[in-house]
Formats: structure tokens, sequence, C-alpha cells
């Protein structure tokens, strides 16, 4: 593009970063493109971010989406919204990080972005793969009191999880 004095924008930029996630592409190349914008003057949004977050996400990069997370926060410049908590929990509940995700939900709450019902589903699994029962009532508890209510299915799933963990046990 720059060859034919077309310079790109923060739709090039959010397009090809979310492309080059999608297709597989090395968290250090991502890494690479988010500061080659910069270098351009070319400044992140919340999509920019989002997008990042959404590649830590699949491939369970904590360290990474603190990283980002924190980055964002310092630009000054954009809240998180829903979306971001939502990989946010995602990619800590794969990691069973269990205590950060139930932190983020808090922030989520504290900042006016309620948790929606996957968010606290992530944490409801997470539980139950830990065989963690009175914390999972402790979230479906919050659940409720947040008016938040869960499928029938999403609650059989986990209290089978549960089970599947005593019986190995």
């Amino acid at each position: 593009m720059k060859v034919d004095r077309i310079l790109p924008n923060i739709l090039t930029y959010n397009t090809v970063i979310n492309a080059c996630a999608r297709g597989g592409y090395s968290w250090e190349g991502l890494l690479s493109l988010f500061g080659e914008m910069r270098h351009e003057g070319v400044q992140p949004d919340l999509v920019t971010y989002n997008t990042l977050l959404s590649a830590c996400s699949n491939r369970g990069l904590g360290d990474e989406a603190e990283m980002v997370f924190r980055t964002m926060n310092e630009s000054g410049g954009f809240l998180p919204d829903i979306t971001t908590y939502s990989y946010l929990v995602d990619t800590f509940g794969k990691l069973e990080k269990l205590e950060k995700v139930s932190e983020l939900l808090g922030e989520m709450e504290a900042e006016g972005n309620l948790p929606e019902i996957m968010s606290y589903n992530v944490l409801l699994d997470a539980y139950a793969h830990s065989g963690k029962i009175k914390e999972s009532m402790v979230v479906f508890r919050q659940m409720q009191g947040a008016g938040v209510h869960s499928e029938c299915r999403d609650l059989q799933y986990s209290a089978k999880l549960v089970r599947q963990k005593r019986e190995i046990r």
C-alpha cells in the first residue's frame, strides 16, 4: 500500500491484525504489527486492543493479555468494555486462574460493565473443572443477585463435571 502512496489507517491495521491473528500468525508477529502501526502514527483503538485480547484468549496467553490490558489502560483513551472483559475472563478461565477471573468480574461490575452469562459460565466451568463446588455456588448466587439466569443445561454440565471430578478421586 505504501508503494502506491496509500497510507494505512486504523481500519487497515485492525483488519490486518485480526486476519493475521485468525490465520495463526505468531504472537511476536502480531506485536510487530501493533508496533509498526504505532510507529506510523496510527493510534490503536478499542477494536485493536480487543483483537489482541482475542488472540491472547485463543492462545491461552495470560501474561500477554495482562500486558495488552495494562497498555490499553495506560493509553488513557479507552475504557474497557464488555468485550474486553469477556476476552480477559475467557483467557484466565482457560488457564484456571480463578482468583483473577473473580477479580475481573468484580472490576466489570464496578465499572458498570455488568457481566453477561458467558462471563459467569466461564467461571462456573473453571470451578467445576477444579472441583470447587462451594466457589461455584457462590458464583451461582452472584449470578442470581445480578439478575443473570443460567440455562438449565449450563448448570447440568457443571454438575456433571463436578461428579466426574469426584469419581476420578
